[in-house]
């Protein structure tokens, strides 16, 4: 395992009222949120790099104010939502209406003959 050394001005570990072993703690955490805000580590690498329990660490994201969990693609999908609203409110286009023609379901079946 890798350590890293910080210095730290005794005015700071004051002004944020923390001892030396809780300071180291409370950076450790704060330094593994913003990773994996910014998608550099997992939420499980971060909670390693945080030396607490994975699902502590979910649970403390909303201290700092970071989603639990990100959703990737969703602004293309809202944009062509956002697309298809305006076009249903601008035309009476039967797929605006909820009702769709009715579609046949096909099922295929393979009979084999057994010895």
């Amino acid at each position: 395992m890798s350590q890293l050394v910080l210095d730290i001005p005794d005015d700071t570990l004051l002004s944020l009222k923390l001892s030396g072993d809780t300071a180291a703690n409370e950076i450790r955490l704060a330094a593994s949120v913003k990773l994996y805000e910014l998608g550099r580590l997992s939420s499980g690498g971060a909670a390693r790099l945080a030396g607490v329990p994975r699902v502590l660490f979910l649970s403390k994201l909303v201290d700092y104010g970071v989603d639990t969990f990100r959703v990737s693609g969703w602004k293309p999908a809202l944009a062509n939502l956002e697309g298809s609203i305006e076009h249903c409110a601008a035309t009476t286009d039967s797929d605006c209406t909820g009702r769709r023609p009715a579609q046949r379901s096909t099922r295929s079946f393979i009979f084999r003959k057994t010895p």
